[in-house]
């Protein structure tokens, strides 16, 4: 007789959330790893040219954007959300090319975890603040010789505040796009 794995929705659900968010960082730090390598050759800001313009027209070619035109009152939180996402890249570009990837990442998702505390309502959400203050101390150089330059902590530091501005302006869009009808319908 097989014995039959009982899976709750809820377990489902968790698991989806958990191989979304390892595939996601997989992909944005082998992400970092190529653009840091192209370095060389493009600067930091001719990087996140291209990698805006890319995914320009990747959204472009499968979402057809210009088929549902949004409403003049969701276009400042729209700009917002392309300035963020642009100035996000740069800012932790900047830092790439300063600071090593893992620290520079470190820093960076504290933009989303501030939205995610600041938004909590329970206690044991705080203990993810702990979580990532010891990974982040885990992560710094150990010798006085290997020091941390202080541009690209600042410029992680601002990848992390366009990041949570970002997540916001995302939000507002998502809300008012979510209430447009599409079209025929």
């Amino acid at each position: 007789m097989e014995l039959e794995r009982v899976v709750k929705p809820e377990q489902d659900q968790r698991l989806v959330g958990l191989l979304a968010v390892l595939g996601s960082q997989s992909s944005v730090n082998l992400g970092a790893a190529f653009a840091k390598s192209l370095f060389l050759v493009i600067s930091p800001a001719g990087v996140t040219c291209l990698r805006v313009t890319f995914a320009a027209l990747l959204l472009v070619a499968l979402r057809a954007p210009w088929k549902r035109v949004p409403p003049p009152s969701t276009r400042p939180a729209l700009l917002l959300y392309g300035a963020m996402l642009a100035a996000m890249n740069l800012a932790i570009y900047q830092a790439f090319q300063r600071i090593p990837i893992g620290i520079a990442v470190g820093i960076e998702v504290t933009g989303p975890l501030a939205i995610v505390l600041l938004s909590s309502r329970r206690p044991r959400d705080f203990l993810w603040l702990l979580v990532v203050a010891l990974g982040l101390a885990l992560l710094l150089p150990l010798h006085v010789k290997d020091r941390l330059n202080p541009l690209g902590i600042a410029f992680a530091l601002a990848a992390a505040s366009a990041w949570a501005l970002y997540i916001v302006a995302g939000k507002r869009v998502a809300a008012s796009l979510g209430r447009m009808r599409s079209p025929g319908g």
